[in-house]
């Protein structure tokens, strides 16, 4: 499964595909968190862009918590998937029509699981244990993103 932008599903021409597909749309409000662990629960994986946008150039989005109060709430491990693209191409503020000047190749690298309980350390609740992990991840990318520059 993965999370789409709520308004897609009023485009006529990506309503079809997305709810063929399943997609759950990020405009349910509180019941979106529900609807993702639910998904988990049902033994489907769950594909979350943190930032909740494409990554701006040279730089990196804050993060939303919303994948951290999904991975909390339903006390599920967070793998943090890290994805290059060279030449970079429909970044945040690109043209969909400026085409690199030569064909983009994607790398694609999964990197350990992250689980939950130290985030849930000390009984705090969930919003504060969201915020932790949240925190982590956002550090977490950010130096994944200098190693990489």
């Amino acid at each position: 499964d993965c999370i789409v932008k709520g308004t897609l599903s009023n485009n006529p021409f990506m309503r079809g595909p997305i709810r063929a597909a399943g997609y759950i749309c990020n405009d349910r409000g509180p019941e979106l968190v529900e609807d993702c662990i639910g998904s988990l629960r049902a033994g489907g994986n769950l594909i979350i862009f943190p930032e909740g946008t494409r990554t701006p150039p040279g730089g990196s989005a804050m993060l939303k918590r919303g994948a951290a109060n999904v991975a909390v709430r339903g006390m599920r491990a967070v793998t943090p998937v890290v994805i290059r693209c060279d030449p970079p191409t429909l970044g945040k503020g690109d043209k969909w029509w400026h085409v690199p000047p030569r064909q983009a190749q994607f790398h694609i690298e999964v990197k350990d699981d992250i689980a939950v309980d130290a985030f849930r350390a000390d009984d705090v609740p969930d919003v504060v244990a969201a915020r932790r992990l949240t925190d982590y991840l956002q550090q977490f990318f950010m130096k994944e993103g200098q190693q990489h520059a």
